[in-house]
């Protein structure tokens, strides 16, 4: 009995080491997770900018362009006041382009919860790509309804999610096509996002990696993964999403956010109130 008892003792103390072994293992695991994860959203971003460049310089040379123009004008003394006020807005116009760039490509910024605003985001990410849309004729077409209660979240997080989502319709679209952005409150706890465009349906299976963080994506560009990963950011904010593809053209992307706390008691009047 006592040779049993000592011999139970030992296997009992053995389990337990390599059970604390195990759990070391894990959490070492996950912070490493936790750090490849971080890593892949910085490459990302760095990637967004890349696919966003070509666009950017239309962006700003128009503004330029108008600039130039005026200053002209007002040598010869021309419209003077208007001609400042022009190259004002211009001005403004470009340092809200350079803004949106930079905070795209920081990498060591920390990210932190805020309580946001989703149209103004929506505004600005469609203004970061819309000279590359129109270079290749693609249409935006905003219906943001008013008074959209705030959701909680990261703000580049959130601008890196619609950013993946636009830019992924534009490669199905390829040219000569529209994008539809809309936003409304459904049952007084979600925002919701849709996102519609009219290029090639995308096929279930392919669907069914990008909805799936651990599939494994062949012939994966930047761009999937970029979706994959925005999945991943809008279901751990508890937000949900679902691609609905149509028979013949185009794609439906439903983004479901939780409303913010805070805002969830103001809610139905806001919606009332918008009409």
């Amino acid at each position: 009995m006592r040779y049993d008892r000592e011999n139970v003792l030992t296997q009992q103390a053995t389990l337990a080491i390599l059970f604390n072994r195990m759990t070391d293992s894990v959490k070492n695991k996950e912070r490493i997770l936790e750090q490849l994860q971080n890593r892949m959203m910085r490459v990302l971003r760095l990637a967004t900018v890349g696919e966003l460049a070509g666009g950017i310089a239309h962006e700003i040379n128009n503004p330029l362009q108008i600039i130039m123009g005026n200053v002209q004008m007002a040598r010869m003394g021309h419209k003077l006041e208007k001609s400042l006020e022009i190259i004002e807005k211009q001005s403004v116009r470009i340092a809200n382009i350079v803004r949106g760039l930079l905070n795209m490509a920081q990498q060591n910024q920390e990210i932190t919860s805020e309580f946001l605003e989703i149209n103004p985001l929506i505004v600005n990410t469609v203004n970061l790509i819309r000279g590359q849309l129109e270079k290749r004729e693609i249409d935006v077409e905003l219906d943001l309804k008013t008074k959209i209660p705030a959701i909680q979240g990261s703000s580049i997080y959130f601008q890196q999610i619609l950013l993946n989502f636009i830019l992924h319709a534009k490669m199905q679209i390829g040219r000569n096509g529209s994008i539809h952005v809309s936003t409304r409150v459904e049952e007084n706890e979600w925002v919701i996002m849709e996102i519609k465009d009219t290029g090639i349906p995308m096929p279930s299976v392919y669907i069914e990696k990008v909805m799936d963080p651990f599939s494994e994506l062949e012939n994966s560009q930047e761009v999937n993964l970029g979706l994959t990963v925005s999945v991943q950011m809008i279901q751990e904010t508890g937000g949900e999403v679902q691609f609905k593809p149509k028979k013949k053209t185009g794609n439906i992307i439903t983004i479901k956010i939780p409303i913010a706390t805070l805002n969830k008691k103001n809610v139905q009047e806001e919606v009332v109130s918008t009409g």
